[in-house]
Formats: structure tokens, sequence, C-alpha cells
């Protein structure tokens, strides 16, 4: 099970948009990093760099951070004179973050560090969210496949088939309604700091 589009998308200014103040988060377990280049020494060089060297997602564009997350699941059945149950499910969330690297940033002003600083940690918590959200389907699964007995094992399978179909579902729907949330918030930012500017507020 994959999941690629779960991603920080362009709008508005970019980093004009997304130097509101961050939190720092804890990577989770199983994520791994990469990151694009992109050179510049202002805000519209460097929105041209990440428009142009951000990740593609299939099927909607760049963006400018993206998460590519999977589930590697584990189930295995046992029977006997009970029928057939579930022995061990696990679904293990790996995921892979790309995250833009200004090569300039050593000789920027600090003023514009800061600010690249600010959209850096806004962009990992984004993505962050995003594996955060794909673990706790990961834990539906499980709770929910745990549960499961048949006296038929092919049967059982059936069932679980159904529930990895129905929380991959719902998995997918909740990635969608956090990046719309993100992108209404970013844009409202955005029309609020620039006014349509290309500067630094």
């Amino acid at each position: 099970m994959r999941c690629l589009a779960c991603t920080f998308r362009p709008f508005g200014g970019l980093l004009l948009a997304l130097a509101a103040a961050a939190c720092q988060m804890t990577p989770p377990a199983n994520v791994s990093f990469n990151t694009y280049r992109v050179s510049g020494d202002s805000i519209s060089s460097l929105n041209q760099q990440l428009a142009l060297h951000g990740p593609t997602i299939p099927g909607q564009g760049k963006a400018l951070a993206a998460a590519d997350i999977s589930f590697d699941p584990t189930v295995l059945l046992e029977s006997g004179g009970y029928g057939c149950r579930v022995a061990r499910v696990d679904f293990q969330v790996n995921a892979e973050v790309t995250l833009p690297e200004w090569l300039q940033k050593d000789r920027a002003s600090p003023e514009l560090a800061a600010l690249w600083d600010a959209f850096s940690e806004e962009a990992l918590e984004h993505e962050l969210v995003h594996v955060r959200i794909a673990e706790e389907h990961a834990v539906k699964m499980e709770r929910t496949i745990r549960r499961l007995a048949d006296p038929d094992c092919s049967k059982l399978e059936a069932q679980i088939r159904e529930v990895i179909d129905r929380v991959a579902q719902e998995h997918a729907e909740a990635q969608d309604k956090f990046d719309e949330r993100e992108e209404a918030r970013y844009a409202s930012i955005n029309r609020r700091r620039s006014r349509g500017s290309d500067h630094w507020p």
C-alpha cells in the first residue's frame, strides 16, 4: 500500500506564505529524508527554484515538499478447533520525505536565513503530520483485523481484505482533507502578509 499524494503544495507567494512561526517536531520512526537543491538570494529567485526543482507528484504536478508513504503489512492466520483467527497483524508505516535544501543559506542575510528556517520547519512539520495520519490508520487496521475470526480461513482472508480496502480509502480521504485545510490556511496567511507583493514582509 502506497501514498505519494502527501505533499506540501505551492501556492501564492510560496515562501512568503509559509514564513509563519512553526513548531519543531521529532521525526517518527521509519522515516528517511532526501533533499533537492535550490539556489537564490531573494524570495523571487528562491520561489522560481522551488517551483522548478520541487518533487513532481503524479497527477498533481510540482510540490515544495512531499512524503512518499507506504504500508508494509504482516498478517498471519492460524487455524484449530476454534476455527481460523489472526495470530499476528502489523502494519509498518515507512515514509520517504523530500525537502528543499538552500545552497546559499550560509551566505544569506540573517533575516532571509531566519525566514527560510521558518519555512523549512513548516514544510517538515506538514510532511510529518502526513506520516502521523498514516500511523493512525495503520493502528486502526491492526486493531480491527486483530478482532476478526471465522470458522473458514478463506472467509477470514476476505474480511481482512475488506478492512484493508476500507481503511485505506479512509486514509486517502484524511490525507486529502489535511492538505485542503493547510492550503486554505496558507492562502489566508499569504493574502494577509503579501497583498500581491513578492517581497519579504
